[in-house]
């Protein structure tokens, strides 16, 4: 029987025991391709799980390889090995259970590799994307603040030496301007992570009202359906292509999902195709599935092509969103280029103006 609702604070840890420590998207890549290099040269499956620990260098995973090395020579199945050791993805090990019972272990893994490798570079091109604007900015903002709160400060002293007492106006005005800025820039920063801690640790309450409103931000509800209709697309055809039931799909996949609103309606769609509905009948009902995502499924389950499908749709919205997002970045730039600019024009004057009355002063 299949669980009708997955906790979304329990579905994070992914594994089957408990542990602190999670493999990232790289890291499950590399030590399935490792895998899958060790099976398919034929070498003896324990001894092969014991060669992965010379094969890698990161101590931590060494560790968890140990415990796997142990339970697989005490007689488990690689599938409750991998699952008991508990720093692997729900996904792995179904797939790798599946892969066990259909005798397509070794391709099973050589699709893992490329399925989390895959998601790495997406979510890589992604971060690249943003990279730019955001080091332009924060060093736009330090360089402000370390004008206005250390030369500034340093300049006003040297005018009072010289017993200037008509400090520009411009000079008064950033420096003011500088300390509510600093109080502004601490607010928020400390907002940001209580609001940061809230959503990661409460309960889903909290995350529920942040997420409904994220997704009143039209720019972000755009992207944000793009990508998860893409991770789900390319999961779904993973497991569809290595023989996991249709419903047991939905199910593992709904993990993938990290907004509390659309998760509760994807379970809401799963819980009907569960009764019998259709796939694309009971997620087009849900109008906060995209159009293009439920006519793909609905022309997949027609043509009995559904993986097919799901990885078309995948590669597709792959690209799309990373040419959306270059196209925003290149649509911003210039005005964040623009509003530094003459934020830092204005500093500077406000630095020279009072340089200028020093120079006066000592008849320069």
């Amino acid at each position: 029987m299949l669980p009708l609702k997955i906790d979304l604070n329990k579905r994070i840890l992914k594994g089957g025991s408990v542990s602190l420590y999670r493999l990232n998207k790289k890291e499950i890549a590399k030590f399935f391709s490792y895998i899958y290099f060790i099976t398919s040269s034929g070498i003896n499956f324990i001894k092969g799980v014991n060669i992965l620990k010379d094969m890698t260098n990161n101590k931590k995973l060494n560790v968890f390889i140990n415990e796997l090395f142990d339970l697989v020579a005490a007689g488990n199945s690689f599938s409750d090995s991998i699952e008991r050791v508990g720093i692997f993805p729900s996904l792995a090990v179904a797939l790798i259970r599946v892969g066990e019972k259909s005798g397509r272990l070794e391709d099973v893994f050589l699709e893992l590799s490329n399925y989390y490798e895959n998601e790495y570079e997406f979510e890589r091109k992604i971060m690249r994307s943003l990279y730019y604007p955001l080091f332009l900015t924060s060093t736009a903002l330090i360089s402000i603040l370390l004008i206005t709160n250390y030369i500034i400060p340093k300049i006003i002293r040297l005018l009072k030496e010289f017993n200037i007492t008509q400090i520009p106006k411009l000079t008064l005005f950033i420096l003011d301007f500088s300390k509510c800025f600093s109080k502004l820039i601490l607010f928020f920063s400390f907002l940001f992570f209580i609001l940061v801690f809230m959503y990661k640790f409460s309960k889903n309450g909290i995350k529920r009202k942040i997420d409904f409103i994220l997704l009143y931000i039209p720019i972000y509800k755009s992207l944000k359906m793009d990508i998860l209709m893409s991770r789900l697309g390319k999961c779904l055809h993973l497991m569809i292509i290595s023989g996991v039931p249709i419903v047991e799909c939905l199910n593992l996949a709904a993990s993938l999902i990290d907004n509390v609103i659309v998760y509760e309606e994807y379970m809401n769609a799963l819980n009907e195709i569960m009764l019998g509905k259709g796939i694309s009948e009971a997620f087009r009902k849900r109008k906060i599935f995209p159009n293009y995502f439920v006519e793909f499924i609905s022309i997949g389950e027609e043509t009995g092509e559904l993986d097919d499908a799901l990885i078309k749709i995948s590669d597709f919205l792959n690209k799309e969103v990373t040419i959306r997002l270059n196209s925003l970045i290149t649509l911003i730039e210039p005005f964040i280029i623009i509003i530094i600019s003459l934020f830092v024009f204005i500093t500077m004057l406000s630095i020279l103006f009072p340089i200028f009355q020093i120079y006066e002063k000592i008849g320069l």
